[in-house]
């Protein structure tokens, strides 16, 4: 009796209808009912209901591929419309990447998750910035080569500040990281000069490039090297390693600056190719024939996160990407449900006769103006009947009466536990505790501190020397560094109180030298102590070099134009007094965030 009037709505997506007059329905059901009075003799009756309720909201049911369409997860076969593959000539090159990498790149918007732990990634692998750290080597060799390491440091970082004329070297980068954990793939385009010098770095939008196949034949090509054995000589080694190219769609401008006038395939060759391509067509240039330098294409340097079956990336939560979907299908039920009142606030019952037309009209009026919105708390609405047999001796049998549903109406949202499960599969996948996306009611200092270090020791600090890597292959080789490697900046997880201990202790013993206080001003807060006065030797300790400068200044005196030892003596002292008190500033510094955070960490919330 029940199931010939339930509806049914299968598993699908929803989207939300718009509210106001018009997307109201009246439907009215009649139900065959069959009974026994007090009597014990059968009874037939109708019971007949009249639902005013929204409009069917549309229910879409996923297609054979398993995404939900829609404007906001939008789907495309990479085979049939990828503009790409249009625009190509010789699409047999072109390798199809295993998922739609535009939907991959527009998920995290349509998540409530995804985000924050993009965000976490890109943040603590490329967003504390870069410094240049000098190669090991004997103290001997650094002061060989002293001058030589320093205009190299000074030369490669005004080098890397000034690659892209408005953006700096760690906002390309983390637009590029935020592309290879969105899509799988990041992208930094090389730019050189006529001579074939590296000038410029710029950012391609992942979801816009296409890789071809690699070529069937391998290139020779030569990798410099650094020999420290050999005084720091730069040698070059030869490797034959068959390369492949890429393509990007670009809008295509007027030369009159009218506008676009259509789309068209920019060719890129891949880092570290020694030949000269057309990005108009994707071509190498002939043995002796060169190409023009303004059709001459540039390098790129491809940030993937490997995947055995494809050339392509795959990010790390493709694993639970209908977690994504269930998970937004979940906030757009809450949302329908909590907006549109699904579950009825009251029922209407009507005993022993009928509405009038006219109060029908009424009830529907007041539903569509009233119900709908959400300044419908202090409303009523007045609601007049008849009998259904004129003349009824007993007329008093008629009754109106309201029942209200308040009790069993939804006041919070659905589907919490699965949300919170999802959420949690999407976290698991980077491998992230949950106090790197603003879950951190059950830490404490010591379980922080513990999580934080886990994490940077094992998902942060390997993505951060990958990147390096593939810098200093393709960028510092191209400026022939020998002294230095670029290393991305991490994030200050060390104990500063036992820092405080352990530089206090080797400053009073003699073991801290001004360089070893630089190191660890660099290595551990991103930053150097700046330039030293002259006089003061970076290897000898700074508790030997102040006594020996302060016997100095005693023992001797000085007067007219030449300046004296005691002179001289008291610029070294005010130097070692200057340099001790930077680097006891930035210890004081981190040990009042750290105090701070205890602080914060062991208040209750």
């Amino acid at each position: 009796m029940g199931n010939e009037n339930r509806q049914v709505i299968p598993l699908a997506r929803t989207r939300a209808a718009k509210p106001g007059p018009g997307n109201l329905k009246k439907t009215t059901k009649r139900i065959k009912l069959e009974g026994r009075d007090r009597q014990g003799n059968r009874v037939h009756s109708v019971l007949k209901a009249t639902i005013i309720q929204p409009e069917g909201l549309p229910i879409r049911k996923q297609d054979d591929g398993g995404f939900p369409d829609g404007p906001d997860l939008p789907v495309s076969h990479v085979e049939d419309s990828d503009e790409i593959r249009e625009l190509v000539r010789g699409k047999d090159v072109l390798v199809n990447p295993p998922y739609d990498l535009r939907t991959l790149a527009l998920l995290k918007d349509n998540s409530t998750e995804l985000g924050q732990n993009i965000r976490t990634m890109v943040t603590n692998t490329a967003g504390f910035g870069w410094t240049l750290r000098e190669l090991p080597m004997a103290e001997e060799t650094r002061r060989k080569f002293e001058k030589e390491i320093s205009a190299e440091r000074l030369r490669l970082s005004a080098m890397l500040r000034t690659v892209h004329p408005r953006l700096s070297l760690t906002m390309l980068r983390k637009q590029a990281q935020e592309d290879r954990h969105s899509t799988g793939n990041g992208y930094l385009e090389l730019i050189s000069n006529p001579r074939g010098d590296l000038v410029g770095i710029n950012h391609a939008h992942a979801h816009s490039v296409r890789l071809t196949r690699r070529d069937a034949l391998p290139t020779k090509v030569s990798v410099p090297r650094v020999r420290p054995d050999l005084g720091f000589m730069l040698e070059d080694v030869d490797f034959y390693y068959r390369f492949r190219r890429f393509v990007q769609v670009r809008n295509s401008f007027s030369s009159t600056g009218s506008g676009t006038v259509g789309r068209k395939a920019v060719w890129f060759k891949e880092a570290g190719d020694p030949r000269q391509m057309d990005w108009r067509t994707g071509s190498y240039a002939d043995p002796g024939v060169t190409i023009p330098m303004r059709y001459r294409a540039t390098e790129m340097i491809h940030f993937k996160i490997y995947n055995p079956v494809t050339p392509y990336g795959v990010p790390v939560w493709i694993g639970n990407l209908f977690s994504l979907f269930g998970s937004r299908a979940a906030e757009e039920i809450n949302y329908n449900t909590l907006s549109r009142n699904n579950v009825p606030s009251m029922f209407v019952i009507v005993e022993n006769g009928a509405l009038t037309e006219s109060s029908l009209e009424r009830l529907q009026e007041f539903v569509e103006a009233q119900i709908s919105t959400a300044q419908n708390y202090s409303k009523f609405i007045l609601l007049e009947g008849e009998s259904l047999e004129e003349g009824s001796p007993n007329p008093e049998s008629f009754r109106i009466k309201v029942e209200p549903l308040t009790n069993i109406q939804k006041d919070d949202q659905l589907f919490q536990a699965y949300d919170a499960n999802n959420r949690d599969k999407v976290r698991q996948s980077f491998r992230l505790p949950p106090l790197f996306v603003g879950r951190a009611e059950a830490y404490n200092r010591a379980t922080a501190d513990t999580s934080r270090d886990i994490a940077d020791e094992q998902v942060f600090a390997p993505e951060r020397s990958d990147d390096d890597h593939l810098i200093n292959r393709f960028i510092l080789a191209r400026w022939g560094a020998r002294f230095h490697q670029f290393r991305s900046n991490h994030p200050n997880i060390t104990d500063d109180i036992e820092l405080i201990r352990m530089m206090t202790f080797a400053e009073k013993s003699g073991g801290m030298t001004p360089r070893r206080a630089d190191r660890i001003v660099r290595d551990i807060f991103g930053d150097d102590i700046g330039p030293l006065p002259d006089g003061i030797d970076l290897d000898r300790p700074f508790s030997l070099q102040f006594a020996e400068a302060q016997a100095s200044g005693r023992a001797s005196g000085g007067a007219g134009g030449a300046r004296s030892p005691g002179d001289i003596s008291k610029d070294v002292v005010s130097g070692l007094v200057d340099l001790r008190k930077s680097v006891e500033a930035e210890i004081d510094a981190r040990a009042l965030m750290a105090h701070r955070d205890v602080d914060l960490l062991d208040t209750p919330n």
